[in-house]
């Protein structure tokens, strides 16, 4: 077997990838203290939502701005790969 592989698609598929999981991250935070889950009084890493550094809206902005950068930089996998 011959394999050859494409740098663009590699840096495609990582930068989609992670900014699917950014996208993921910044809704799970910021839905979790919509819901309360997290509070300033939980234990583990300070969460930016509930911590109060940033909104809920905010977050959430951030969150879908990741996806739509994960849609753009998947384009060209797309072109490669079909939907």
């Amino acid at each position: 077997f011959a394999y050859s592989w494409d740098l663009l698609i590699l840096l495609c598929t990582i930068g989609s990838a992670l900014f699917i999981q950014i996208g993921t991250n910044f809704l799970n935070d910021a839905l979790d203290c919509k819901k309360g889950a997290d509070t300033p009084s939980r234990i583990g890493p300070a969460r930016v939502t509930s911590s109060g550094l940033l909104s809920v809206a905010q977050v959430m902005g951030g969150g879908f701005l990741a996806f739509a950068l994960s849609l753009v930089i998947g384009i060209p996998l797309i072109m490669k790969g079909g939907i």
